[in-house]
């Protein structure tokens, strides 16, 4: 199938060795939209495309989805994303500080405030602000229910 030509709901259904194949491909939106509709569980080839994907890909598109696509905690996937706030480009910044946002690993917070303070992009900076109250509001819920074993 040609790959310009898939909806999203296709691209879910591909089977590990066609996805790879596309992760592969030479056109960056057709390896973004690889990344993008990504299973990466239980095959780690595709896992560790995903990370070469995330950490160097010239396509930022590329970049961003790849990393989007990792596992939440995973130790490699929470440094590319700490990596990626300070990266060039901002759709990369976003994305970086929205999936820390999302699955607010250890020193998230901390990252994501430190990223707000010099951030020039006014996009981003708001994508930022919105994750830093998304993770503090977090740390209040187990206070507000009195239950500290929710988190």
């Amino acid at each position: 199938a040609d790959p310009d030509c898939l909806h999203l709901g296709e691209w879910v259904g591909l089977t590990v060795p066609i996805r790879l194949e596309l992760l592969n491909d030479p056109r960056g939106h057709v390896r973004a939209a690889a990344a993008r509709g990504c299973d990466h569980r239980g095959d780690p080839a595709v896992a560790a495309r995903l990370r070469e994907l995330a950490e160097s890909d010239p396509d930022a598109r590329a970049r961003a989805w790849a990393l989007f696509s990792l596992p939440g905690h995973d130790p490699g996937a929470v440094a590319l994303r700490r990596a990626g706030l300070g990266d060039p480009d901002p759709v990369m910044r976003e994305t970086s500080a929205a999936s820390l946002g999302i699955y607010g690993p250890p020193g998230a917070l901390e990252a994501l405030r430190a990223q707000l303070e010099h951030e020039t992009d006014p996009g981003v900076k708001e994508k930022l602000g919105r994750d830093v109250s998304r993770l503090e509001q977090r740390q209040l819920w187990p206070q507000r229910v009195g239950d500290t074993d929710l988190e």
